[in-house]
């Protein structure tokens, strides 16, 4: 049952060795099933309930601007991933214009991530319009941040483990561990920009202390970022996820004032402390006119409530 066990790097991700290699793929045919594959380009689906399991995703050996997997297509439906693993094997110079992190890892809409371990990319799991999308039980951790980011106004990257475009509906996210930090081991990513730290500089630079002054690793942006884009924001559920790191945990972008919204549900989850901002960390950001039902939510190492938001 989603949310009951708290999804690490020993329970996620592919479970046996993969046992063929496959290029670049687009899938055509319905039905179609992958067990046990390493794709190493990125894999297109143009079908519908289409399945993958045990895989090892790793996008191409050169420069892309693809995700690893690409799910909104048509007539892609019903696609289910669960248990794969999802990393990159090649990271472009910074700056270059080539790299093949602009993007996420998945992006789709009309699909369900279950029990996978994601990491390595820019952002980790994108969903679109339409939406519905069920991601359970899912592992997203350790991101790829650098500068210069060309592609980026302020010139760094913007990290999100997971990212609702132009207002999808229906998408449920359920039981998942996001821990919202860089992996400052990874290639080209950029060392101690001058401006970081508790005085100032951007949220994503690395070394930024948090509240109790211990330095970890760069702050991804969110845990789950929404950008409307001003459509509407319909029947969004986020229950019994652990959820730490970042400057905000969840950010319904404040920016956008017009924004309607509907069925918004942020209920018992569980808060890590590590988190940018002060000794609570902030939790969730939204419009002041935006309803959402928060509830039940408590910080993870002694169950305390905390059911706070910052309206924007």
């Amino acid at each position: 049952m989603s949310g009951t066990t708290k999804p690490s790097g020993s329970n996620t991700g592919f479970r046996t060795a993969t046992t063929s290699v496959m290029g670049a793929t687009t899938i055509t045919t319905n039905g179609a099933s992958y067990n046990n594959i390493r794709f190493d380009g990125t894999v297109t689906v143009k079908a519908q309930n289409v399945t993958f399991t045990d895989c090892h995703f790793r996008g191409p050996p050169n420069g892309s601007t693809a995700p690893l997997l690409k799910a909104f297509d048509s007539p892609q439906y019903g696609m289910v991933v669960e248990f794969c693993t999802f990393t990159r094997q090649f990271y472009a110079a910074v700056g270059s214009g080539s790299s093949s992190t602009l993007s996420a890892a998945i992006s789709g809409h009309n699909m369900t991530i279950r029990r996978c371990d994601i990491s390595g990319s820019q952002d980790g799991i994108w969903v679109v319009l339409p939406g519905n999308a069920n991601l359970f039980d899912n592992f997203i951790h350790d991101l790829w941040f650098y500068s210069p980011d060309l592609n980026s106004p302020d010139q760094v990257t913007h990290n999100d483990l997971i990212q609702l475009h132009n207002g999808p509906d229906n998408v449920h996210i359920f039981g998942n561990t996001l821990l919202a930090i860089c992996d400052d081991t990874l290639p080209l990513t950029t060392v101690d920009i001058p401006g970081s730290g508790p005085s100032g500089g951007n949220p994503n630079y690395l070394d930024y202390p948090d509240w109790q002054g211990y330095s970890y690793p760069p702050w991804a942006f969110s845990c789950v970022m929404v950008s409307p884009y001003g459509a509407g924001l319909s029947n969004l559920v986020m229950n019994k996820n652990w959820m730490a790191g970042g400057s905000v945990c969840i950010n319904i972008n404040p920016n956008f004032t017009n924004l309607t919204a509907s069925g918004v549900v942020v209920t018992n989850n569980r808060w890590g402390r590590i988190q940018r901002g002060n000794a609570n960390g902030n939790v969730l950001t939204a419009k002041n006119t935006l309803p959402i039902t928060m509830t039940g939510n408590v910080f993870e190492d002694d169950s305390t409530p905390y059911n706070v938001r910052i309206n924007g």
